[in-house]
């Protein structure tokens, strides 16, 4: 979202429009398989129903595209690892309770 936001505001697009961001669509045994990966003590203490919630499995992101560029996605499991590492560091630093 960061990247889509900074894009945006160093094109030369005018106005003002809405647009869809484009996202992968993750499983939950997804997110709890890049959890697991980026954080090892963690296997098996994460639990959850398996539901499927009322949300569009896709979006359409081509008004974006085609008004600042293709945005560059960060691959799901690099985006937990990365959040991750970052509240490691909050806590070591002190800057978060842990």
């Amino acid at each position: 979202m960061a990247r889509a936001f900074v894009q945006a505001a160093l094109s030369e697009y005018e106005g003002a429009s809405v647009h869809n961001l484009a996202g992968q669509a993750i499983s939950m045994d997804e997110v709890v398989a890049a959890i697991e990966a980026a954080a090892p003590p963690a296997a098996s203490l994460i639990g959850y129903d398996d539901v499927t919630l009322p949300f569009p499995e896709a979006v359409d992101a081509a008004s974006l595209t085609a008004a600042i560029g293709p945005v560059q996605e960060l691959p799901f499991e690099q985006g937990v690892a990365d959040a991750i590492d970052r509240f490691r560091r909050l806590v070591a630093e002190g800057r978060l309770a842990s």
